[in-house]
């Protein structure tokens, strides 16, 4: 299993190669992961989503055909914590993109795969921030999208 360093990928791949008795070697970068499996140096690699999928829309001999929905990993934009207002207007302009369909045709335009109806390109969670994550807010609001 290759990974990109410092991940949650990583910590991830770790447990489970000491738990199953598989090696994890870790990359500097997740193209140089994806690469080692390309030039055979390993079996597969974990990633973000996004990383995994755009690889394998560019390399036909890369197949992304494996997705760990349980752990739901998220992608990040940080805003300093002493700004919710700014991060309840990124917030609701990104799930104004989701119900717009913004966001699954640019998944679909770069991954080229349209997301399961259960994705986050298209799911809008409740309240603001990452259900389970610290620092969310599970206040319901109304979207107001122009």
């Amino acid at each position: 299993m290759a990974v990109n360093k410092g991940t949650p990928y990583e910590t991830l791949s770790k447990a489970k190669g000491a738990e199953h008795g598989f090696t994890v070697q870790v990359y500097d970068t997740q193209p140089d992961a994806t690469q080692a499996v390309l030039s055979g140096r390993a079996y597969a690699t974990l990633g973000g989503n996004t990383t995994i999928v755009y690889a394998a829309s560019k390399n036909p001999q890369f197949v992304a055909d494996l997705e760990l929905k349980d752990t739901r990993a998220h992608w990040a934009a940080p805003v300093p914590k002493n700004n919710p207002k700014l991060r309840a207007e990124l917030q609701d302009a990104l799930d104004c993109m989701k119900k717009d369909g913004t966001i699954a045709k640019l998944s679909e335009k770069w991954f080229g795969r349209k997301p399961p109806a259960d994705g986050l390109e298209v799911v809008i969670t409740p309240g603001y921030g990452v259900p389970g994550m610290p620092g969310y807010d599970p206040t319901p609001h109304e979207l107001k999208c122009n």
